[in-house]
């Protein structure tokens, strides 16, 4: 971790007391500075490893799996592990998503931008339907899902998305 200088932390402490307004103490504007400088090499870190996949996308356009586990599907949130994760120009995602979009089921879009879709946990938390409503609506046809099926011919992920249900 990056050694912050006393000027600094001073620097850091009187900015604190400008913008809060009260006074801070010493070992308050340390811990704050320290946690700020962290937090940015935390951030940091995690652009330079995506540029290093952004470059390597130039010499594998069809994506690849990514090393290390923990990683979370851009679509269905799932956490992915090394083996069941794949990255392209549209993002992280796991492999059953990614072989919806490959079947185009779904777009690969709609792994970038989240303003396209409603998650079932959208639907509930913004409109309170709960997803025995949900499925029973998909059925009636009332509300049309794109439904991402596991291998196991199970359903793995619905997904709402705004163009398919307009008059909604």
């Amino acid at each position: 971790m990056t050694k912050l200088s006393d000027k600094h932390i001073q620097e850091f402490k009187d900015l604190m007391e400008e913008k809060g307004e009260k006074e801070v103490s010493w070992d308050e504007a340390s811990d704050a500075g320290y946690r700020l400088v962290g937090l940015v090499e935390l951030l940091l870190k995690h652009q330079w490893e995506e540029d290093g996949w952004k470059r390597r996308l130039e010499n594998e356009p069809k994506g690849f799996r990514l090393p290390g586990n923990g990683r979370n599907c851009a679509i269905c949130g799932n956490s992915t592990t090394e083996e069941t994760n794949w990255y392209d120009k549209w993002g992280i995602k796991c492999l059953t998503c990614q072989k919806a979009i490959d079947k185009r089921k779904i777009p690969g879009s709609i792994a970038k931008t989240d303003e396209n879709r409603y998650s079932p946990y959208d639907m509930q938390s913004r409109f309170g339907l709960k997803t025995p409503t949900l499925r029973s609506w998909v059925k009636k046809g009332i509300l049309n899902a794109r439904i991402i099926y596991a291998d196991s011919g199970r359903p793995h992920y619905y997904l709402y998305l705004i163009k398919d249900n307009k008059d909604f």
